[in-house]
């Protein structure tokens, strides 16, 4: 997923700059990157992809229980 949200704000920042004539895609060094790769992170990949990529890898089941209701079990552990 977050490939293809790269590849999207990659090659519209592209067309965009050489439509305006700013922007030479031979130019485009490390740090457009890093901004591209980083606005594709926080704006459009959601939590939902990140929990199904987890459970598809099996790093986190579907049985696991919610973080609020562990954050309650924990608080009432301590008191």
């Amino acid at each position: 997923a977050i490939k293809i949200y790269y590849q999207r704000r990659f090659y519209s920042s592209i067309l965009e700059g050489y439509e305006k004539g700013e922007i030479n895609p031979e130019k485009i060094n490390l740090l457009d990157a890093i901004h591209f790769i980083n606005a594709a992170w926080n704006m459009d990949v959601k939590p939902t992809t990140i929990a199904n990529c987890f459970r598809h890898c099996k790093i986190r089941s579907e049985e696991d229980m919610p973080l609020n209701k562990k954050l309650v079990m924990f608080k009432a552990f301590i008191n």
